[in-house]
């Protein structure tokens, strides 16, 4: 009888440990594996110059379509962070336990690809607001 009992509580504690990870642990990893691709981007796309003056479009269309790569990237990670932070409430709550608010991180990411193409101080601004969201500074 006490070997069945052994048995019964490894495959409820492993069942318990099992759900523990699945439910909490992965959705957790998946927000801070977020984090590191905004990381990387930010890196990557940083210091992509400003092409339009007002209306009137400047530099080279190479440059222009390195710009428009940044902006999609930025777009796409905002929208993956808006996601995530929409469904994943739990994992959100703990991301923030640890300073991180990836709700406002997805704002500001979304609102930099639409403003880093421009001269002006609104694309500094949601780099700073990233920054401050995901508490980390650019290099």
């Amino acid at each position: 009888m006490g070997s069945i009992s052994g048995i019964a509580f490894g495959l409820i504690a492993g069942v318990i440990g099992w759900t523990a990870a699945e439910f909490f642990g992965k959705p957790i990893r998946r927000g801070i594996d977020l984090v590191l691709d905004a990381r990387v981007e930010v890196v990557r796309h940083g210091n992509e110059p400003a092409l339009t003056l007002g209306r009137t479009p400047i530099g080279p269309k190479s440059e222009h379509e390195r710009l428009k790569k940044a902006q999609d990237a930025f777009c796409e990670l905002g929208a993956k962070f808006h996601a995530f932070a929409k469904t994943e409430y739990i994992a959100t709550r703990a991301l923030s336990l640890l300073g991180l608010d990836l709700l406002e991180a997805a704002t500001a990411l979304i609102g930099l690809s639409n403003t880093m193409h421009e001269y002006g101080s609104a694309s500094a601004m949601f780099f700073d607001r990233v920054e401050h969201a995901l508490r980390f500074k650019r290099d």
